[in-house]
C-alpha cells in the first residue's frame, strides 16, 4: 500500500511536469501554427486575387481586339452585316462578365489585409481605368451601330470615319489595360517579398521561443534529477544487496518524500519475502518427502518439476525430463485418445481430474495409478501450470483382483451348494406331507413332535430360498426389458393367504387398495418376496389380538406398500441396522423361527435396484410400520 502512495506521489509530480512541458510545446505549436495559418492564407488569398485581375484585364484586351476585328471585316465585306450584329452582341455579352468578375476581384481584396496607401492608390486607378475602359466599349458599340446604319446606306466615307474613330476607341483602352496590368504585376511581386519577410520573421521568433521552452525543460530536469539521484542510488544498492540474498540489509533514507516511503516499502516487501523463501523452503522439504509421486506441468504439458518419489515410481530422473518431455512417457497404450482428449478438456476448464490409470515406467514395466490432476491458478484468476499426484497402486489392484476371484468362487459354492440341497429339502417336505396325511394312524405323541419339525423344515427351506434369491439380484437382474408382475391378481392372493393366516392367530387384517395400475414393470418373483417379506414380518412379529394394516396407492409416480402393526416394535438402538443383511434385532431373539436375518435386507436391494427405496418407523412396544415405493415407470 506504501509503495502504491509513494508511485502515485512521484507519479504526480511527473505528470505535472510533463503537464507545464505540454502546455508549454502546445502554446508555441498554437502561436506557430496560427500565424502560419493567417500569413499562408492571407498570402495566397491576396497573391491569387492580384494576379487574377491582370488575367481579367487581359481577357477584355482580347474581346476589345475582336470587335474591332469583326468592324474591320465588316468594312472590308469579308463577313455580311447580319453576321456581324450577332458576333458583336455575343462579344458585347462577354465584356460585361468580364466586367462583373473584375469588380468581384477588387470586393475580394479589399476585405483582405490589402489596406496600404500604395494598395489603396492601386484600387483608385483601378476603378478609374475600368470606368474608363468601360465607356471605351459604350462609344465603341455606339460607332457600332452607326457603322451599320452608313453601311446599309452605302456612304463609304462614313464608314471609313467611323472605322477610324472606333480603332481610336480602342487603343484608348488598349493602353489603359496595358497600364493596369502592369500595376498590378509589380503589386503582386511586392507582396510575396512582404509575405517572405513576416515568415523570416516569424521563423526568428519561433526560434527564441523554442530555446526557452528547452530551458525550462532542461531546468525541470535537472531540478528533478539532483533531487532523486542519491535517494535512486541508495534504493538501487539495496536492491543490489537483497538480489545478493541479504535481506536483512536495510535500505535507510532520511527524507520522508516519496523516495523515502520506497524504501520502507522495499524493506517491508524483502521481510515478507524472507518469510516467504522460508514457507516455501518448508513446503519444498513436504514435497520433496511426500510418498506420492509430484509432477508441475506447464499450460503446454511440458513437465517443469518432480520430486524424488515421481523419479523413483517412474524411473526418470529429474534432469531427464525437466522442461524437455511431457508426461506422454509414461503412456502405456492402455487408454485411447478419447481419454486423454477428456482428461485435458477436464482440467483446461479448471476442474481436477481423477483416475486410475496404467502408466509406463523408464524400463517399460507396466503400474497401476490411483492419479490426480488439477490445475494451478495464478494471482491474475487465469490457470499457469498443472500439478499432477500419482499414487502405485499396483497391489492393491492386484489385491483387489484376487479377491474378486475368491468372492466369485465362494458365491459360486455358496450357489451351488444352496441348489444342491434344494433337492433333498423337497424330499423332506414331500416325506412330511405324506407323515402329515397318516398322523391320524401314528402315535399321539408323534403329531406334536411332526408340527415342530415340519416348521424347521419350512425355516431351512425359506433360508435356503432367500440364499438361491440374492445370487440372482445382479445388475442384470434388475434391467430384464421382460420384467411385468400383474398387480391386482397378485396382491389379491398373497392378502387372501395372509387373512387366512392372520385369522389362525387371532391378528385382524386389512387391505386398503387405491387405483393402483393394472401392472407394473419389476420381476414377478421380486415383487412377490418384497410383499411378502413385509406381510410375514407383520405376522411373526404381532401378537394375538393384534392389527396388521396392508395399503397400498399411488403417489408422485410411484406405487406405495405401506404394512402397519401393532407387534413389539423395534428397539432404538437396533433401528440404524435393520435394513443390514444377517441383522437380527434385540427382542426378534425371543420369537421363534424369525429367520436369519436378511429378509429386510433383500427388500431394500430390491426396492432400489428398480430405482425405488424402502423405509419404516417404529416404535419399541407399540409396533411398527414399513413403506416401500417402486416407480411406475421403467427407469433406463
Amino acid at each position: 500500500m506504501i509503495m502504491k502512495k509513494t508511485l502515485h506521489s512521484f507519479r504526480e509530480q511527473l505528470i505535472v511536469a510533463v503537464f507545464i512541458i505540454f502546455a508549454l510545446l502546445f502554446g508555441f505549436s498554437a502561436y506557430i501554427y496560427s500565424q502560419v495559418s493567417n500569413i499562408s492564407g492571407t498570402n495566397k488569398e491576396v497573391v491569387s486575387v492580384v494576379r487574377d485581375i491582370p488575367y481579367e484585364f487581359s481577357q477584355v484586351y482580347v474581346l476589345l481586339l475582336k470587335q474591332e476585328e469583326n468592324l474591320s471585316a465588316l468594312h472590308d465585306e469579308l463577313i455580311a452585316a447580319s453576321e456581324a450584329e450577332g458576333q458583336f452582341g455575343e462579344l458585347s455579352k462577354s465584356l460585361d462578365d468580364e466586367f462583373a468578375k473584375i469588380s468581384s476581384l477588387q470586393g475580394s481584396l479589399l476585405d483582405s489585409r490589402w489596406s496600404s496607401e500604395r494598395e489603396k492608390k492601386l484600387f483608385e486607378q483601378a476603378d478609374s481605368g475600368l470606368v474608363l475602359i468601360k465607356k471605351g466599349k459604350n462609344d465603341f458599340e455606339q460607332k457600332f451601330i452607326n457603322f451599320l446604319a452608313a453601311y446599309e446606306q452605302g456612304d463609304a466615307a462614313s464608314k471609313m470615319k467611323l472605322l477610324s474613330e472606333a480603332r481610336a476607341i480602342a487603343l484608348s483602352a488598349y493602353s489603359r489595360i496595358d497600364f493596369l496590368n502592369k500595376e498590378f504585376s509589380q503589386a503582386a511581386d511586392t507582396y510575396s517579398l512582404t509575405a517572405e519577410g513576416s515568415t523570416d520573421n516569424l521563423l526568428r521568433v519561433s526560434f527564441i521561443f523554442l530555446i526557452i521552452i528547452l530551458l525550462i525543460v532542461f531546468a525541470v530536469s535537472g531540478s528533478i534529477i539532483l533531487r532523486t539521484s542519491y535517494s535512486l542510488k541508495s534504493i538501487l544498492e539495496g536492491i543490489g544487496q537483497f538480489h545478493a540474498g541479504r535481506f536483512r540489509h536495510k535500505i535507510v533514507l532520511k527524507s520522508k518524500n516519496e523516495f523515502g516511503m520506497i524504501a520502507e516499502s522495499l524493506n517491508e516487501a524483502v521481510v515478507n519475502l524472507d518469510k516467504s523463501l522460508d514457507e516455501a523452503k518448508k513446503l519444498s522439504r513436504l514435497v520433496e518427502s511426500s510418498m506420492e509421486g509430484i509432477a508441475v506441468t506447464d499450460t503446454e504439458g511440458v513437465i517443469q518439476y518432480v520430486n524424488s518419489a515421481w523419479e523413483k515410481l517412474t524411473g526418470w530422473k529429474s534432469e531427464e525430463v525437466a522442461g524437455k518431455v511431457t508426461p506422454r512417457v509414461l503412456k502405456s497404450g492402455k487408454q485411447n485418445q478419447e481419454f486423454y482428449e477428456k482428461l485435458w478438456k477436464t482440467i483446461k476448464s479448471g476442474k481436477i481430474f481423477r483416475v486410475e490409470m496404467a502408466n509406463k515406467r523408464k524400463d517399460h514395466s507396466l503400474y497401476d495409478a490411483d492419479e490426480v490432476i488439477m490445475p494451478l491458478i495464478g494471482s491474475d484468476g487465469k490457470i499457469n501450470s498443472f500439478a499432477a499426484f500419482q499414487r502405485d497402486i499396483t497391489d492393491q489392484k492386484r489385491a483387489d483382483r484376487e479377491r474378486q476371484e475368491l468372492n466369485g468362487s465362494r458365491e459360486a459354492f455358496i450357489r451351488n451348494t444352496a441348489h444342491g440341497l434344494r433337492t433333498p429339502l423337497s424330499a423332506i417336505g414331500y416325506t412330511f406331507e405324506i407323515l402329515m396325511d397318516k398322523v391320524a394312524e401314528l402315535p399321539p405323541w408323534t403329531h406334536q413332535f411332526l408340527v415342530g419339525a415340519r416348521e424347521h423344515y419350512a425355516w431351512m427351506r425359506d433360508i435356503l430360498e432367500n440364499f438361491i434369491f440374492i445370487q440372482e439380484l445382479t445388475v442384470d437382474y434388475f434391467r430384464r426389458k421382460d420384467a411385468k408382475v400383474s398387480l391386482q391378481a397378485e396382491l389379491s392372493a398373497i392378502t387372501d393367504h395372509t387373512r387366512w393366516f392372520a385369522g389362525s392367530k387371532n391378528i385382524t387384517f386389512e387391505w386398503f387398495n387405491k387405483d393402483i395400475p393394472e401392472s407394473l414393470p419389476i420381476d414377478r418373483a421380486a415383487f412377490i418376496f418384497t410383499v411378502k417379506q413385509l406381510l410375514d414380518n407383520a405376522l411373526i412379529f404381532t401378537r394375538p389380538h393384534g392389527k396388521i394394516t396392508f395399503a397400498t396407492y399411488q403417489d408422485d409416480g410411484r406405487l406405495v406398500l405401506e404394512v402397519s402393526d401393532t407387534g413389539v416394535g423395534i428397539p432404538k438402538d437396533d433401528q440404524p441396522h435393520i435394513f443390514s443383511s444377517f441383522f437380527r434385532g434385540r427382542n426378534a431373539y425371543e420369537m421363534k423361527n424369525v429367520g436369519m436375518g436378511i429378509g429386510l435386507y433383500l427388500v431394500k436391494m430390491i426396492a432400489e435396484g428398480y430405482g425405488g427405496d424402502a423405509a419404516f418407523h417404529s416404535t419399541e412396544g407399540k409396533g411398527s410400520t414399513f413403506v416401500v415405493r417402486f416407480p411406475l415407470t421403467k427407469r433406463e
